[in-house]
C-alpha cells in the first residue's frame, strides 16, 4: 500500500503499519502533478480519498475546493489511464442527495445544496464519462461516518453529539426532524476493500450508495440514542434549522451486488467513543485537530496567501 499525504492531519497511523514493508508514505500535494506521478508509478489500483471534506469547510475558499476536489479528479484520471491503471475508487457523498422526503437510490435525481456535493457531482461525471475497456472507475457515494479512528473527528453529527453529552451534559439539537444516513468508520474501510477484492465487471462504472437501511436516523433520534448511552446528559431540541439538507438512503445494490452489509450500530459507536473519552478526561474535542473546518481554516489562508488569489471570508 502506498499513501499519498499531505499530512495535514499529521500521521496517525499505528507503528505496525508504518513500520510494514509493505507499506509506503508519501508526502505531497494531490494537485501537485508531478508529486502525484511519482506516488501512482507501478501500482494497480487507486483509492482517491483526498478532499476538502464538509460544507463548511469547503465554503473557506471556492477555488482551492475546486483545485482540490475536482481539477484534481481531472489530473488522476489522465495519470492512470496514461500509466495503464485499470481500476479506481472514488470516494464521494450521499450529500448530493441534498433534500428529498423520499427514499434514494443511486438513479435518484440529485439537489446539491453546497460546494462540497456539486464538486462531487461533478467529479463524478467526469470519471463516469473517462470510463472504458481499460479503465474503470466506481463511485461510493458514503453516507455520514462515526466512530472511533486514529485521526478522530468531532465535527461529525455522532461524534460531536457523544462528546457534548460527555463533557457538557447536553445533547443539543437544530431542528431534529433531517434525515441522515450513517456508516461506521471501519464498515467503510471494508467497502473499499471489497471492492478492490471484487471482479471489475461488478464495479465498473457502477455508483453505491455505502451505508445501511437500518442506519437511516433522524437527527433527534440519534439524540435520543446518545442519550440511552449516555443517560444522565439531557437533550436540547431547538427547531432552528441549521443544515436543510434532508436525505434518507437505500444501501440495496452494494449489499445485492458486493454482498455488504454494516458491522456496526450507531449505538456501537456512541459506547465506544464514551469509552475513548472515559481513557482521555482531559482530551479538549474543540482543538481544530478535531475539526475539517478548524483545520482547513488555518489551511486554506496559507494557501490563499501563497496563490495571492484568497477568497477566504471569515
Amino acid at each position: 500500500v502506498r499513501v499519498l499525504d499531505s499530512l495535514i492531519h499529521g500521521i496517525s497511523l499505528p507503528k505496525e503499519v508504518l513500520g510494514s514493508k509493505n507499506f509506503e508514505l508519501h508526502k505531497g500535494e494531490i494537485r501537485d502533478i508531478s508529486v502525484m506521478s511519482k506516488a501512482i508509478l507501478d501500482v494497480d489500483s487507486v483509492i482517491h480519498l483526498a478532499a476538502i471534506v464538509g460544507d463548511a469547510a469547503c465554503d473557506l475558499d471556492s477555488k482551492i475546493t475546486e483545485d482540490i476536489n475536482f481539477l484534481s479528479v481531472r489530473n488522476i484520471i489522465d495519470l492512470c489511464i496514461k500509466n495503464n491503471i485499470k481500476r479506481l475508487l472514488f470516494a464521494s457523498t450521499c450529500s448530493v442527495y441534498g433534500a428529498s422526503e423520499d427514499f434514494l437510490t443511486e438513479t435518484s435525481g440529485l439537489n446539491p445544496l453546497s460546494l462540497y456535493a456539486q464538486t462531487k457531482i461533478s467529479s463524478e461525471k467526469l470519471l463516469l464519462k473517462s470510463q472504458s475497456d481499460n479503465f474503470h472507475p466506481t463511485i461510493f457515494r458514503m453516507a455520514t461516518l462515526f466512530g472511533l479512528s486514529n485521526r478522530m473527528r468531532f465535527d461529525l453529527v455522532v461524534n460531536i453529539l457523544t462528546s457534548k453529552a460527555f463533557f457538557e451534559g447536553k445533547i443539543p439539537i437544530f431542528g431534529g426532524n433531517q434525515w441522515r444516513p450513517n456508516v461506521h468508520v471501519r464498515d467503510a474501510a471494508r467497502a473499499f476493500t471489497l471492492a478492490l477484492k471484487s471482479n471489475i465487471d461488478k464495479v465498473s462504472g457502477q455508483i453505491f450508495n455505502v451505508g445501511s437501511n437500518d442506519l437511516n436516523y433522524r437527527i433527534e433520534d440519534m439524540g435520543y440514542l446518545v442519550k440511552k448511552c449516555i443517560p444522565e446528559s439531557r437533550l436540547e431540541i431547538m427547531k432552528t434549522v441549521t443544515d436543510e439538507r434532508n436525505y434518507k438512503v437505500k444501501f440495496d445494490k452494494i449489499k445485492e451486488r458486493l454482498n455488504f452489509s454494516c458491522e456496526f450500530g450507531v449505538e456501537e459507536g456512541v459506547y465506544e467513543i464514551v469509552n475513548f473519552l472515559k481513557q482521555n478526561p482531559d482530551l479538549d474535542v474543540t482543538k481544530k485537530e478535531y475539526s475539517n473546518y478548524l483545520l482547513f481554516k488555518d489551511r486554506i489562508i496559507e494557501m490563499s496567501m501563497a496563490s495571492g488569489e484568497s477568497e477566504f471570508i471569515e
